[in-house]
């Protein structure tokens, strides 16, 4: 999550007044509403910004040609996943890392790289680049390279805050799976506040 918020605000700051757009798999009920109760918990204030989710494609802007829009960006997408299975998520261990830019801990649900969530990790991030979409500050290479799949619970943390949350995460922490169905868009203006705007199912047998 640390890497994501750098990208944001790189790609903020290299096109300025632009609409960032994000990727993610989002687990559904009630586990869904057990992990926004923890980061609700120990960490209220980006709670109120996202939802629960696993990031699948670093957060980056649009080029001038198709897909140019959202909307289009949807459409986009469907014929992209057309063939995309619905497949499982498997999440570990909670644990906490620092950030790369400086701000704090981040207290974290593992999630492991199984061969679908990697394939479709790597998929966006070549199809996007090659639509025209701009990550800032990361090649292709990097940000594959770079993928670090995981369910942040809090961010920003002290060292102590992340040390006292890692515990009380750890007694009430149960290894679990969802399911992936849908890729879940996002946008926003700001990098910080994001708003779900679209789902695309996976629809492939």
């Amino acid at each position: 999550m640390s890497t994501e918020s750098r990208v944001a605000r790189e790609v903020r700051k290299s096109v300025p007044g632009s609409i960032l757009h994000s990727f993610a798999l989002l687990p559904q009920e009630p586990l869904a509403r057990v992990f926004a109760t923890q980061r609700a918990r120990y960490d209220p204030v980006h709670a109120s910004m996202t939802v629960p989710h696993v990031t699948m494609k670093l957060a980056c802007v649009l080029g001038e040609g198709p897909p140019a829009t959202h909307e289009d960006l949807i459409t986009w997408l469907i014929r992209e996943c057309r063939d995309q299975r619905p497949f499982e998520v498997q999440l570990g261990d909670v644990g906490i890392f620092e950030s790369c830019s400086g701000y704090g801990y981040v207290l974290y649900v593992a999630v492991r790289p199984t061969p679908p969530l990697v394939e479709l990790h790597d998929r966006l991030v070549h199809a996007l680049a090659r639509a025209g979409a701009k990550t800032a500050g990361l090649s292709i290479e990097q940000e594959v390279s770079m993928f670090f799949p995981h369910l942040t619970l809090a961010q920003g943390l002290s060292v102590a805050g992340a040390q006292e949350s890692l515990a009380l995460a750890r007694e009430e922490h149960v290894a679990s799976t969802f399911l992936a169905d849908r890729l879940v868009t996002a946008h926003s203006v700001d990098g910080r506040r994001w708003q779900v705007v679209g789902n695309v199912w996976f629809c492939g047998s």
